[in-house]
């Protein structure tokens, strides 16, 4: 794509112009047209965000190329969904996956004493474990190991992506931290 302050050509993907450092705008012909990475519409070559849901699109050629900015499409998410997937659909699976996240970070957090987090991971042996010592540390006058470790957990739930989750709790089956 050609740079239309300095001229120099850039590579098609290019957001910024390599010689002159300007956002390249122009150079769009009418053979490209900008679909938005939520809903699908198709908006002008021209367009930055899509005039249906407001998102930023991505650009795509009549040929069927695609070029996704990753960090323009997860500009403006919330920093949980902030993964190499959010420029997509959610899918079933990773809304599941999300869900579980939250549920177990929030249980992690204000139930962690319990085990209920561990619970809710299909952790049963762990749960039992996090149970056995909050039930233990009953008679020594608290149960504060149990609900630290399990407010910790809670956090690293939730300050984690949905993909770094999926492959630490849900594929790898880690039952403690």
């Amino acid at each position: 794509m050609k740079c239309a302050s300095c001229g120099i050509e850039n590579p098609l993907n290019a957001r910024f112009c390599t010689g002159c450092g300007e956002e390249i705008t122009a150079g769009l012909d009418d053979s490209e047209e900008l679909i938005c990475s939520e809903c699908g519409t198709a908006n002008k070559a021209s367009s930055k965000f899509c005039t249906n849901c407001g998102h930023v699109s991505s650009r795509r050629t009549t040929s069927g190329n695609t070029d996704v900015n990753k960090s323009a499409a997860i500009q403006g998410r919330d920093r949980l969904d902030a993964s190499p997937y959010s420029a997509t659909r959610d899918t079933p699976e990773i809304r599941a996956i999300k869900s579980k996240r939250l549920t177990a970070g929030l249980c992690g957090i204000f139930l962690g004493c319990f085990g209920i987090h561990k619970f809710v991971l299909g952790y049963t042996r762990a749960g039992l474990i996090y149970l056995g010592v909050f039930l233990f540390s009953c008679w020594f006058g608290g149960f504060t190991v149990s609900g630290l470790i399990g407010f910790i957990e809670g956090i690293i739930y939730l300050s984690m992506p949905y993909d770094k989750f999926k492959e630490t709790y849900i594929d790898n089956k880690k039952e403690m931290f």
